[in-house]
């Protein structure tokens, strides 16, 4: 019986050559199959489609032959010793990491930062830093200053290949630059631009498990870059944060903390 390690190895495979990307479904074909990655994938996709093939052709195996008037004057031994000598005529399709790795799916990113939303399609094969690549362009922003946030299993390195994160076909992601200064405008005032790159303490307390956790921000961080961070560490999505405290003039999670009227 395969291992845990064995069954998620397999569950990969199998939603890569299938492109099933409900895992439910895809397990529940592996049970029906005993977990066997050849049975299930042949369930789904018929191998006469030439997605899985033996490495003989049908040319070079013999038909075979049953019976032992097929075979006169060859006594039992040498029969075996002929199968040991020669080898299987036939050898089992067994599906190779290669022909997983080919058959690559298309992922796509929607990617915010601060006020601006990118668009990133690219196959699993690439890595993270291929994504941080193409936000650089779209966004300006130097792709070392990159804070890519919003993966389920929390920070990964740019060297991680997308496909070993078991992605969905649609991801949410965004971007934080702690580094970076907020674009600075014409009608702010020079305290007000000192103030943005001070970094503050937000004491966020929460209730149902009683925990309180002290969080620095920096001023020019939004309400929605602490809702995130908040869910980074509570695993509690935005849509379903439910918030006290924040003035009234916080309606908008695009509003800095630092432009919030205090007391």
């Amino acid at each position: 019986m395969a291992s845990n390690t064995d069954r998620e190895m397999i569950l990969a495979d199998f939603q890569a050559c299938t492109g099933i990307e409900n895992i439910d479904e895809a397990i529940t074909l592996l049970e029906q199959n005993n977990w066997d990655l050849l049975a299930a994938i042949n369930g789904v996709i018929p191998q006469e489609n030439g997605i899985l093939q033996s490495e003989y052709s049908s040319e070079n195996i013999p038909n075979p032959v049953f019976g032992p008037s097929a075979l006169p004057n060859t006594s039992a031994s040498s029969i075996a010793s002929s199968s040991s000598s020669s080898g299987s005529a036939f050898r089992p399709v067994i599906p190779s990491r290669q022909v997983v790795e080919r058959l690559s799916r298309m992922l796509d990113f929607k990617v915010e930062y601060r006020e601006k939303t990118a668009d990133v399609v690219l196959e699993d094969s690439c890595t993270v830093g291929d994504i941080k690549q193409i936000l650089e362009n779209e966004l300006q922003v130097p792709a070392a200053k990159m804070l890519l946030k919003g993966w389920k299993t929390g920070d990964v390195e740019d060297s991680i290949v997308l496909r070993t994160l078991h992605l969905p076909k649609h991801n949410n992601l965004y971007v934080l630059t702690p580094d970076l200064p907020l674009p600075s405008m014409s009608s702010q005032s020079s305290s007000q631009q000192e103030s943005l790159n001070q970094n503050y303490t937000l004491i966020i307390t929460h209730r149902e498990v009683k925990r309180e956790y002290n969080l620095q921000f920096s001023g020019n961080c939004t309400i929605q870059e602490v809702k995130r961070n908040v869910y980074d560490l509570t695993s509690i999505p935005v849509r379903h944060q439910v918030w006290e405290g924040w003035p009234p003039s916080a309606q908008s999670d695009s509003v800095s903390y630092l432009r919030i009227p205090r007391s």
